[in-house]
């Protein structure tokens, strides 16, 4: 999708990128940490690492890092940047 859009709108000078966020270290992902852990009758922060385990990951990503990325897109030196998705994950 990205890809095509940026061909699509690249004649008229608008360039399409796309940040990809794995999870998000945030009082939603802590709400459902405390409610798996509550349904499975262990830690918060045992159900994390359980979650965290099956989809790969060693850790959450936090807002900053995503916030981190989505300006290296808008900064002026990635003006010659277009069609591109970056990855943001706590992958090894």
């Amino acid at each position: 999708v990205v890809a095509g859009l940026a061909k699509e709108f690249a004649p008229h000078g608008v360039a399409i990128n796309a940040v990809n966020p794995g999870p998000v270290r945030s009082p939603r992902w802590e709400r459902l940490m405390e409610a798996a852990a509550a349904r499975d009758g262990i830690s918060a922060t045992e159900a994390e690492a359980r979650m965290l385990e099956r989809m790969g990951l060693q850790r959450l990503v936090t807002p900053e890092e995503v916030a981190a990325a989505v300006l290296r897109l808008a900064a002026p030196d990635a003006a010659v940047m277009n069609g591109a998705s970056v990855f943001v994950e706590g992958r090894p």
